[in-house]
């Protein structure tokens, strides 16, 4: 509820005298232009909020103020300041020891009078602190705060737009007490309420630019720590940039050795105090930068102290203050000019008497009327003024003289925009004395107001635009319709086309186009029609200067344009013309092209087919790539469903995405569940199929989430067997489902049963033949070494003399006996290796030795075929791990091998090296060597080079196949290397092994 109120009075707050006091309403004069001042250099509502809550309270000491404003984060009111009002917060909301600042209250809590908050004048309502508080505290609870607080009437003023009421000031008025500078208050209200509209305003438009992002900019501040006696233990960056010193060059030397002479002394006391009370605030010092200039300080800082107590070092900050100073200098000088009550808002201020003449007027006024302010004192207003102007201005000069209410007008004059305050000043008999005059050029103001507005209009259109575009049921042709209309309404065009570029040949296709042939009978909306490149390959004529150069462009007087080729018969006039190309990268999509606006094309509209033209880009980009992507799905799914292999795919939620016809047809789907999308229930149908269905399913559910490939083999009850590859369906390293491939494999595993029965037929007949051969030829070994012992025996002629042939037959007996006892071994040897009978007894093996009882061995050998067998150790002491008579059967087959291919006269060496973690051994001769191609076979047993070599040369075949499986249970290897006529070398590289 509204009305006029007693409690309202413009007097001066000491309005209680006979006599007007003139410098009290000077005062109020300046406290209004003061908060004006300040709230126009602020951005923050917050702080706009505290600074119009302290001026209120200022102008009303005794009355309690609360400041509100919509908080669209929470979508509540909010009380943003409260003067007067400290300390009692528990009274009024019930939370103790916060602020007021903290309450908050929707807006449909509120049943205040909307009308009261738009009308813009200070006016009482009813129960206002009950609905002040949102109805948060109870009725009776408020009555006892108000009755507490001897509230009599509570005046309330609201912040509001033409459409909008977001916040307001109420004043809590104790009984006895009136609310003063009315007008004062209704001029800040006012204008803090533009002012928050004004930032709101721009936020809008911030954020319909860019969304989610807010630019922040800190200023970081010098750090630097001291010794107890003021030296310098560390600086940052900051610091020695901000006095352009160098690390080396501030360590160690005194804090005071950085400060004027003057300053030096001053830090010394402060340091003192600083390490008595450990702490200092807002110390200032006069600093000099190493290039010598001068600049002001102010420093913070704390002492850290050893567990003990003693003193660690400072920690101090300070920020550069040589601007503050300097500004707080140029506040002093300017003192005189703010006391004359000019600020950047109020540019036109003057005092003038009910009948014009004028007794205050500052220089911006009196430079505006063509004068000096020392010559306008005395003259009158109307003699000054324009006569164009000076009819209405004392129109509204009356009106206020009458009405005794301030009045707030806005005009435009010669082009500019000004908002007038014209005050009525009051004097000690409550007669108007004076009216004051304040004037504000508003223009840019206004300017940028509606250049906001079609930003923020235009912004609204592109997010509209792009939900539209980003539409994957739209074609290009729907697209284009949607943008051309965009763009006429955007720019007031009568005339347009939206087109695109034809990818594969490259012509200029117009989807939409208005109708610009006045005596044509075809609607040319109806048609698409194509602009081909020239000869040349460039477009021609103005819409084709656009695409050539990959530039926008817009003009008012087209046929001036270069480009322009003139337009065809029955062309309607084109007074102004605006074309873009739609370009992504470097790629030209399309373009968007308008004609005849009424206002014209300027900047602003061109900057905003600029934006819609980048949408479109992306959009038909995002559409070529739809339609490519779907012709890449098409011949992915022909693929699929031409390949032997059943396959499906599934997502995280174990829905199916794809399966092709082979997997329905391979797992005997029924067509009834061919098109089931949950795979849990498929696989519940088709797992009943399958051997051990619970480890199968067990075994699927396991692989869903991993990332590994997987290959198993399926096994049907009906015989069937199904080959099964598993692998993650990934995105950028994410998991999102799993693909299954199944090959029937029916044929191959049968096939590979018999293999397996076959070959575990030829392992056992091999195990049999070779228990065969050790049976055997144990027991040969019996009888023949009794035979060769007989023989030797004889040979010695221990039992008498023998003739030249009974030498001769024994001879033969001994050397075919031990040919044939050697044969036995080898055979016994690779029975034993082949069927696992045989171990190896590792120990310190000292190669020197084994050579040496190699050497011995073979020498007679050697000596009857006149061969040279050289034996070498580096380094002589070398040593092998290894079982002792095995690595001697190793080397000794070795040698006897090169003996035996070696031409008389030749060579052999024997070479033993360590090679890092390896011992390498080569047996190298100059024999009859090896082909290329029987490098290998001579490993198998019972193989040789050629079956002729054994008749010529002798041997079972079997020595070779021995030593390779003993270097292998010495976890080694042999390698050959063998020219035919020029010799081989057999190496054997064994790995050094600890004991």
């Amino acid at each position: 509820m509204n009305g006029h109120d007693e409690t309202f009075n413009n007097e001066s707050p000491e309005s209680g005298s006979n006599t007007f006091d003139y410098n009290e309403r000077l005062n109020e004069l300046q406290l209004i232009n003061d908060i004006l001042i300040e709230t126009y250099q602020v951005e923050d509502t917050d702080r706009i909020c505290k600074l119009v809550g302290e001026a209120v309270h200022k102008l009303n000491k005794d009355c309690y103020v609360i400041v509100s404003l919509y908080d669209s984060s929470i979508n509540a009111v909010r009380i943003r300041a409260a003067p007067g009002l400290e300390g009692i917060t528990e009274k009024v909301a019930g939370i103790p020891d916060r602020g007021l600042e903290d309450v908050s209250f929707r807006p449909k809590d509120m049943e205040l009078n909307p009308q009261l908050f738009k009308s813009g004048k200070l006016e009482h309502f009813k129960d206002g602190l009950y609905a002040l508080l949102a109805k948060k505290v109870p009725y009776y609870s408020c009555k006892q705060i108000e009755k507490n607080l001897n509230i009599g009437s509570i005046q309330v003023i609201g912040f509001s737009n033409e459409k909008n009421i977001f916040g307001g000031i109420s004043i809590l008025v104790p009984e006895g007490q009136k609310v003063h500078y009315v007008s004062a208050i209704e001029t800040i209200t006012a204008h803090v309420s533009k002012k928050i509209q004004a930032i709101w305003t721009e936020r809008a438009l911030h954020e319909a630019e860019n969304r989610f992002e807010i630019l922040f900019q800190q200023a970081p501040l010098s750090y630097h720590s001291l010794d107890e006696n003021g030296y310098f233990i560390d600086v940052n960056n900051t610091w020695l940039e901000t006095l352009g010193y160098s690390y080396e060059e501030v360590i160690g030397k005194c804090f005071k050795d950085f400060l004027t002479p003057e300053d030096a002394e001053k830090f010394k006391n402060n340091l003192d105090k600083f390490n008595s009370h450990g702490e200092i605030h807002g110390v200032e010092y006069e600093a000099v930068r190493k290039d010598g200039k001068r600049i002001n300080i102010v420093i913070d800082g704390k002492i850290a102290y050893n567990e003990d107590g003693s003193f660690k070092q400072t920690h101090c900050a300070f920020k550069d203050i040589t601007a503050q100073k300097k500004a707080e200098r140029k506040a002093l000088e300017n003192e005189k000019l703010l006391r004359s009550m000019i600020d950047a808002i109020t540019e036109y201020a003057f005092l003038m008497e009910p009948d014009g003449t004028i007794v205050q007027i500052n220089e911006s006024t009196a430079k505006k009327l063509n004068t000096t302010s020392q010559k306008c004192i005395g003259c009158n207003i109307y003699d000054l003024l324009p006569e164009k102007i000076m009819s209405s201005r004392k129109q509204k000069f009356d009106t206020v003289l009458a009405e005794g209410k301030a009045l707030k007008f806005e005009d435009m004059n010669e082009g500019n925009y000004f908002q007038h305050n014209f005050y009525p000043v009051y004097d000690y008999s409550n007669q108007i004395s004076h009216i004051a005059v304040f004037s504000m050029d508003i223009t840019e103001y206004k300017t940028n107001v509606k250049k906001l507005k079609w930003e923020l209009d235009v912004n609204r259109s592109l997010a509209e635009l792009a939900d539209a575009l980003i539409d994957p049921n739209n074609s290009i042709e729907t697209i284009a319709n949607i943008v051309l209309s965009a763009s006429k309404e955007l720019t007031g065009s009568d005339h347009g086309y939206v087109s695109s570029i034809d990818p594969e040949t490259g012509d200029n296709v117009c989807h939409t186009l208005t109708r610009m042939m006045e005596s044509c009978s075809i609607n040319e909306n109806d048609k698409k029609i194509s602009f081909p490149r020239g000869p040349d390959g460039l477009y021609t004529k103005l819409f084709g200067h656009a695409l050539n150069t990959k530039k926008g462009f817009y003009i008012n007087s087209p046929e001036m344009h270069p480009g322009s080729g003139g337009a065809p018969e029955g062309h309607i006039k084109l007074n102004n013309f605006l074309s873009f190309p739609a370009v992504v990268g470097n790629e030209l999509m399309g373009q968007i092209s308008l004609a005849n606006s009424n206002q014209g094309y300027s900047d602003s509209e061109f900057e905003a087919i600029r934006k819609v033209a980048a949408i479109y880009a992306l959009a038909i980009q995002q559409k070529r790539a739809s339609i490519e992507i779907q012709h890449i799905d098409t011949i992915l799914k022909s693929t699929f469903e031409s390949t032997v292999d059943g396959i499906f795919v599934v997502d995280n939620n174990h829905k199916i995405l794809f399966s092709n016809s082979k997997f329905v047809k391979m797992w005997r789907i029924p067509e009834a569940l061919a098109n089931m999308k949950n795979y849990d229930e498929l696989l519940s149908f088709y797992s009943d199929q399958v051997k051990c269905s619970k480890e199968y399913l067990s075994k699927i559910q396991a692989l869903y989430h991993s990332k590994e490939t997987n290959t198993y083999y399926i096994y049907f009850k009906d015989g069937r067997v199904f080959e099964s590859l598993s692998t993650p369906l990934m995105n950028n390293g994410i998991i999102k489902g799993r693909v299954w491939s199944f090959r029937d494999v029916t044929e191959k595993a049968e096939a590979e049963k018999a293999l397996i029965d076959a070959k575990i037929h030829a392992e056992e007949a091999n195990r049999t033949k070779n228990e065969f051969l050790a049976t055997v030829s144990h027991e040969l070994r019996t009888p023949l070494n009794s035979v060769i012992g007989y023989s030797d025996m004889l040979l010695a002629q221990i039992f008498g003399p023998l003739n030249e042939r009974q030498l001769r037959y024994l001879k033969n007996i001994s050397r075919s006996g031990n040919h044939l006892l050697n044969l036995i071994n080898d055979i016994l040897d690779i029975s034993r290796i082949e069927s696992r009978d045989i171990s190896l007894s590792f120990e310190i093996v000292h190669v020197a030795d084994i050579f040496e009882d190699v050497k011995n061995i073979a020498t007679p050998f050697a000596t009857s075929k006149n061969i040279s067998v050289e034996f070498s150790a580096e380094p002589a002491d070398l040593n092998i791990y290894a079982d002792k008579i095995k690595f001697k059967q190793i080397l000794y087959n070795l040698v006897n091998n090169a003996l035996k291919f070696t031409p008389e006269n030749g060579h052999i060496e024997v070479v033993a090296n360590k090679s890092g973690n390896t011992i390498r051994i080569s047996v190298g001769d100059d024999g009859i060597g090896i082909p290329e191609d029987k490098q290998q076979i001579i490993f198998e047993p019972f193989k040789q080079v050629d079956s002729s070599l054994s008749r010529m040369y002798g041997g079972s075949g079997l020595g070779l196949t021995i030593v390779k499986n003993l270097v292998e249970m010495h976890s080694g290897e042999i390698k050959v290397k063998s020219e035919v006529t020029k010799g081989s070398t057999f190496t054997i590289i064994l790995p050094v092994k600890e004991k």
